[in-house]
């Protein structure tokens, strides 16, 4: 509920699933407040179990991690208009 709250009104939530647990995804996805909301995970490209798992849950665009960092300034931009 909590996560639900500080999300509310995000154009996204940016997570790394080594530490959001699917059920915090699932839970993100169900609430009326968040469901539109994009989730971005990042984990290392080796971690299949992790990305089927976060897939599975509801994250919409998975990336690695260097992928993730090289492209994070061109997502932020995009975000802020």
């Amino acid at each position: 509920a909590e996560a639900c709250e500080k999300a509310e009104g995000a154009a996204a939530v940016i997570l790394d699933l080594n530490f959001a647990p699917p059920e915090l995804i699932a839970h993100l996805r169900s609430a009326e407040a968040t469901r539109s909301i994009l989730l971005i995970g990042y984990v290392a490209h080796v971690d299949i179990g992790t990305i089927k798992q976060a897939r599975e849950s509801g994250c919409a665009a998975i990336m690695s991690r260097s992928a993730f960092v090289q492209g994070l300034e061109k997502m932020m931009q995009s975000f802020a208009g």
